[in-house]
């Protein structure tokens, strides 16, 4: 059964487990939350800050400030930046469902596995992000003709690591954790 819960077979040691990881959960939970509501409020800054958009281009280093764009592109700019706030949020409702299915005991389930999958994937995807942004900036800049070439690839087309290896773990442990569910259902359903 995918659901653990503390009865009195159970020594007092595995009681506080079982409460310490429901606790932590929920303390995380209300981290998550936490950092979703500043993550909404980031690109709101993007509009009241006049960041530079800086590219190479032709050898030499391109700045433009983001108040100098027209309405239009000003708000192109600013929804290619802010996806990596969506990406994020995604991962964090995917930690706070994770959250919320340990604080009803849920602990090794193919759920949980999904989960962790999620975030694997939506890490890559943030890895992807990084890695292409100063790319698809100046490309949509050079296709309005406010560049006047694009940029160059060898200053922008760096692989972003930051997310690749964490992306590929967590998708790793999320097979190994559904694969052990399925055992454990298995086993279940033989006693």
């Amino acid at each position: 059964m995918d659901i653990l819960r503390p009865d009195d077979n159970l020594t007092m040691t595995e009681k506080d487990h079982y409460s310490s990881v429901r606790n932590l959960a929920l303390w995380l939970s209300a981290l998550v939350c936490a950092a979703a509501i500043a993550n909404l409020v980031e690109p709101y800054s993007l509009f009241v800050s006049d960041i530079p958009i800086t590219l190479y281009v032709g050898g030499e280093l391109w700045s433009q400030s983001l108040s100098s764009f027209l309405s239009g592109d000003r708000l192109a700019i600013i929804a290619i930046l802010s996806f990596e706030q969506m990406l994020w949020l995604a991962v964090l409702l995917q930690v706070w469902l994770l959250c919320r299915l340990y604080r009803q005991n849920k602990v090794f389930t193919v759920k949980n596995a999904r989960h962790f999958f999620y975030i694997g994937c939506l890490l890559l995807g943030l890895f992807l992000y990084e890695t292409l942004l100063a790319t698809i900036v100046g490309a949509y800049l050079y296709s309005r003709d406010i560049l006047p070439q694009l940029p160059d690839w060898q200053g922008h087309a760096m692989l972003k690591t930051g997310y690749l290896v964490p992306g590929l773990f967590l998708i790793l442990v999320a097979k190994i954790m559904e694969h052990a569910a399925r055992l454990q259902e298995e086993s279940e359903l033989t006693i």
